[in-house]
């Protein structure tokens, strides 16, 4: 496995409120949203541990990108990265974890390292799966925004935090290939498996459109 790096938030700081409320019941997942280059876990912790992270009064526990895990704060502290309040369920009683999707980076591999990193933590803190949420069951919030969007992928990221391989198929990734260049808009129609005549020769025109474009 990965080895945890450490780049605590220096004491004193506002975004490092000190609280030993041990917010071990529950794994928070967030992603970043920050597809910047370069914008990766060390990135993160840099950007924590400075005047603007202090000012933006955010922080969380790790972050996890395709080749490192950097740990921000000590799992027994609050972090403020719910978006409930100071004293919310979501920053009180959960560890929180935001993955990378930084330019550059591989994602399936990020979230790979994080659901190890979630396998450890449970073991560690006797944390159920079921206590494994996204961010948003706090606040609402559009997070983690990729997987959100992804038919299946909380479920295939659960998977993988109980040590199962992803159960993705080859059709589901050529699908997800063709629906990010703008060939599919349905993704989960093409995923079911049930086509028609008409939809198939529809696909087949935007495919050669698109092959005509690049040429």
């Amino acid at each position: 496995g990965i080895a945890i790096q450490e780049h605590i938030i220096s004491d004193g700081r506002k975004n490092r409120p000190g609280r030993d409320t041990n917010p071990d019941t529950y794994i928070t997942i967030h992603e970043t949203g920050n597809a910047a280059k370069g914008a990766d876990a060390a990135a993160h912790g840099a950007y924590l541990d400075s005047a603007a992270g202090e000012d933006d009064l955010v922080s969380w526990h790790y972050t996890v990108d395709d080749h490192a895990i950097v740990q921000h704060l000590p799992d027994y502290e609050t972090a403020y990265h719910a978006g409930d309040g100071k004293a919310g369920p979501g920053n009180t009683t959960s560890i929180g974890i935001e993955i990378c999707v930084n330019a550059g980076g591989n994602f399936e591999a990020a979230k790979a390292n994080a659901a190890a990193l979630v396998r450890l933590l449970m073991e560690e803190h006797g944390i159920p799966l079921d206590n494994v949420v996204q961010h948003n069951r706090w606040n609402g919030k559009d997070c983690p925004k990729t997987i959100r969007a992804t038919a299946g992928a909380w479920e295939a990221f659960l998977a993988l935090c109980r040590g199962e391989t992803a159960n993705v198929s080859k059709l589901d990734t050529d699908v997800d290939t063709l629906a990010n260049v703008g060939i599919i808009d349905q993704p989960d129609y093409w995923k079911a498996g049930n086509y028609s005549k008409d939809t198939v020769e529809a696909l087949i025109g935007k495919t050669a459109d698109y092959v005509r474009e690049d040429d």
